[in-house]
């Protein structure tokens, strides 16, 4: 419901805050919310949410060559925008809602037998502590106000999507 939805954006807002200020207030500490990417994986998943996987290849970044203004770049207005863009479908509830109630956005999809290639950063053993606590808080925080309504993948699953690789797949058979 409308309602629901609301009660998680709020939630949800509550916990970026956090983060945010975090980063913020931290100004002798600039790296606070850094999440180091030590390595690439591609990923043969059985699986979506990658909990089980056929296989994962890890690829080592170098980061000797990095330079430091590198290291402490921001992304480019255009990144910028295209992440704005997404994340701001979600202040229309009633335009929104459907996407939230489509087929595919319940636990059981990122859990069912579905084969697929991806290439992935996985980032459970780069996030600093102090966001683990929070993904935690965050965690409770929905448990408690939507009792087993919401169900998390393992910590060990958690990863940023670079490229799925399924469309070169579709592509060589083109």
């Amino acid at each position: 419901s409308e309602e629901q939805f609301t009660r998680l954006k709020n939630i949800c807002q509550r916990y970026s805050k956090q983060i945010i200020d975090a980063s913020v207030s931290s100004r002798n500490m600039p790296r606070r919310n850094e999440i180091k990417v030590t390595a690439l994986s591609i990923v043969d998943y059985k699986q979506r949410g990658l909990e089980r996987l056929n296989e994962r290849i890890d690829l080592p970044l170098d980061d000797s060559t990095m330079k430091e203004e590198s290291v402490n770049s921001t992304p480019s207005e255009e990144e910028q925008s295209r992440v704005n863009i997404v994340i701001s479908e979600w202040n229309d509830v009633q335009a929104y809602l459907p996407k939230v109630n489509a087929p595919g956005s319940r636990i059981g999809s990122y859990r069912q037998v579905s084969r697929g290639f991806t290439c992935v950063a996985f980032i459970d053993s780069s996030l600093p502590k102090h966001l683990r606590d929070v993904l935690s808080e965050f965690r409770g925080a929905v448990d408690e106000e939507f009792p087993g309504r919401y169900g998390w993948l393992d910590d060990t699953s958690l990863h940023c999507t670079l490229r799925s690789l399924d469309s070169l797949d579709t592509d060589a058979k083109g």
